[in-house]
């Protein structure tokens, strides 16, 4: 990808502008999948002084997500991100809280008429798509609203997909592939099936899925564009990703990959040293455990957290300011 006598330090990268690192990221036009996951906890934890007594904090919650989302979409594509996906429903999205989930309807709703992301939208360049068995239910409102805002680009700078499934993917592409067989009396290819699901035949493969809390995939890989993406997990929101962030797994995926066609004949006896050392410390190292507390979950590889009775008391309520 990189000779390496081209390839910034890690240090030199974070000192970047935005313009030098969107012409380092851009031309590989990378596709990134956010689950944006653990926004209600993070939300009480920034905004309140005691938990809820009641739900009526909610349209305040749905109004910062909604504001967070487009500092996030303006972040990623100044850093040259190509293709952002952010699946917003699933079949799981059906076992929460009824309040929850009726306010996560409206947070889907706005995500075409919010005037503030609409402007993020043609500020930065996007094209708004919608995938998934329930996108016909959004992409008209989408449309009627990116054109109230002005004329669009010829060619989109960046894509924005949000995927919305009512359940598995998989019933929708077998609706998709039993309408092509009827038309075209044989299955159709995978390239086919792609631009069949997605109305584009020039997707590729997802580059990077960064998912929250726990390593997994879930519903965050796009269907068929699996096989290729590389997992990060953030331990707060990707919700509230910073540009730091950002910057440590963009120069990861690009400077940071291993050489598929390596010969261990070539490798110097210190790199051999330095596997063998860290194999035999790390034995029994495993990524992703969990611990519990009370009644939240913890990645296991993080400091306890504060003991209750160190923390100073707080008073019910959203906090001051």
């Amino acid at each position: 990808m990189y000779q390496p006598s081209t390839v910034p330090s890690l240090n030199d990268f974070m000192k970047l502008s935005d313009a030098e690192v969107f012409e380092l990221v851009y031309p590989h036009q990378l596709g990134v999948s956010l689950l944006i996951n653990g926004t209600r906890r993070w939300y009480v934890s920034e905004y309140m002084e005691a938990p809820p007594e009641d739900d009526s904090y909610l349209l305040h919650y749905l109004q910062v997500v909604l504001d967070r989302l487009g500092e996030l979409y303006t972040l990623l594509a100044a850093n040259g991100v190509y293709r952002v996906f952010i699946p917003v429903y699933s079949e799981d999205q059906k076992q929460r809280h009824v309040t929850a989930h009726h306010y996560l309807m409206q947070g889907i709703a706005a995500l075409s008429s919010n005037p503030q992301l609409i402007e993020t939208y043609h500020r930065m360049g996007y094209d708004v798509r919608f995938y998934g068995d329930m996108a016909q239910h959004f992409r008209g409102d989408m449309e009627e609203a990116m054109n109230a805002a002005g004329p669009r680009q010829a060619r989109p700078r960046h894509y924005l997909y949000y995927g919305a499934s009512s359940n598995s993917p998989y019933n929708h592409l077998f609706e998709l592939v039993s309408q092509f067989s009827a038309v075209h009396s044989r299955p159709p290819t995978w390239d086919e099936m792609v631009e069949l699901y997605y109305e584009d035949a020039t997707m590729k493969p997802l580059d990077i899925l960064i998912g929250f809390n726990r390593i997994y995939a879930r519903m965050g890989v796009p269907a068929l564009l699996d096989g290729a993406e590389q997992i990060y997990t953030t331990l707060v929101t990707p919700l509230v990703l910073s540009q730091k962030s950002l910057r440590n797994i963009l120069y990861d995926y690009l400077f940071h990959q291993h050489d598929a066609g390596r010969d261990y004949k070539d490798i110097r006896a210190t790199e051999l040293h330095r596997l063998r050392e860290f194999y035999t410390s790390h034995q029994d190292t495993i990524i992703g455990l969990s611990r519990k507390h009370e009644n939240l979950v913890y990645p296991s590889f993080v400091p306890e957290p504060v003991p209750v009775s160190n923390r100073r008391p707080v008073k019910n309520g959203l906090k001051p300011g």
